[in-house]
């Protein structure tokens, strides 16, 4: 589904190069769960950008679903991107004016739904998420938690093929970032591809691979359990 090959990224400033991601070659099957792990500053978000079609590489190729995507101009990456790829942040990004039913359904609203369907959809979730009491209230009335399935819900509204994580749980106690990888270990038991980003040893292990990053080099690709098929 997603492959890369001698992929690197390099940013400059002020005439100063930093190597952000070295020659990365790796390869994500349909419906696979994968963790990128490394330490901080070793280009985990940055491969997860490139991959998530938000950034572009500055050398090497990249495929989605068999068509090379890493010379496509910003608006051929947006509209590949719609309906098909969705995105988690450890931050929330939830819009405070909006409602918690508003926000999920605003990237319908971007992908031209009718009223109906967009009802539909939304309710869908909110009901799947358990948020359905929650539909009126606005992002500073919950929990840092309901925050974050607020944030999949709307990642999963649009009912992707892929979803990129990145450190969903990174502002949350134990309790529940359990719950949010539950969820995501549905999303993707349901066949959801999902790619995320994360320190934690522990949810990266309910991953099927682990890939490890160090100084923007992959140094490691370990399986952790085996994909279901069919």
């Amino acid at each position: 589904m997603l492959r890369t090959e001698e992929l690197s990224r390099i940013f400059i400033a002020n005439e100063v190069q930093t190597v952000a991601l070295s020659r990365v070659n790796i390869a994500i099957e349909k419906g696979e769960f994968v963790a990128v792990m490394g330490p901080s500053g070793c280009g985990k978000t940055t491969l997860l950008n490139i991959l998530g079609l938000l950034d572009r590489p500055t050398s090497g190729r990249y495929w989605l679903e068999g068509k090379e995507v890493s010379g496509l101009s910003e608006l051929q990456r947006t509209f590949l991107r719609k309906g098909k790829i969705s995105f988690i942040f450890q931050s929330f990004n939830l819009i405070d004016e909006l409602s918690v039913y508003q926000n999920i359904e605003l990237p319908l609203l971007y992908m031209g739904l009718s009223s109906r369907e967009r009802k539909n959809r939304v309710k869908a979730v909110l009901e799947s998420m358990k948020l359905i009491h929650r539909r009126r209230n606005y992002p500073r009335q919950l929990s840092g938690g309901q925050q974050q399935l607020v944030a999949i819900a709307r990642a999963v509204v649009t009912r992707p093929d892929i979803i990129f994580a990145d450190e969903p749980t990174g502002n949350l106690d134990s309790v529940n970032g359990s719950e949010i990888m539950d969820n995501l270990t549905k999303l993707n038991n349901d066949g959801t591809t999902v790619v995320m980003v994360t320190h934690s040893p522990t949810q990266a292990d309910k991953t099927h691979r682990i890939i490890q990053l160090f100084d923007g080099h992959v140094v490691s690709e370990n399986v952790r359990k085996t994909m279901k098929t069919g």
